[in-house]
């Protein structure tokens, strides 16, 4: 099966999908260890860690609301953080267009004082 993407084949050609578990034969666990590097047991002792981890922090009050915009959830945190990061850079370039208008404003300025003095 090929993977489309936009404007083309996405990776910039025809990529390959595994085939599904069924024809395979190997279990979901078994998939991952292969692609991980990391045996069934290893695996499975990641996931529980992950899962205390979520657990205590639930029980702590730590977890942190997120909401899906698009493909990706922030939570507000993140979401304050990238608005910040993005207001920054629109200031930067709202400022750079203004010293561009005020550069385009004197060399017009200058230009016509060069036509007057030409035709006085």
């Amino acid at each position: 099966m090929n993977v489309a993407g936009i404007g083309g084949t996405w990776g910039g050609g025809k990529q390959k999908l595994e085939k599904p578990q069924a024809e395979t034969g190997k279990s979901f666990q078994e998939s991952i260890a292969e692609v991980s590097g990391m045996t069934t047991q290893e695996l499975m002792e990641e996931l529980g860690k992950a899962k205390e981890e979520l657990y205590k922090k639930a029980q702590k009050g730590e977890l942190e609301e997120s909401f899906q915009i698009g493909g990706q959830a922030f939570t507000l945190k993140e979401w304050d953080k990238l608005m910040d990061s993005f207001d920054s850079a629109q200031d930067k370039l709202k400022a750079m267009l203004e010293e561009r208008m005020e550069q385009q404003k004197k060399a017009a300025m200058q230009a016509e004082l060069r036509n007057e003095d030409e035709e006085g």
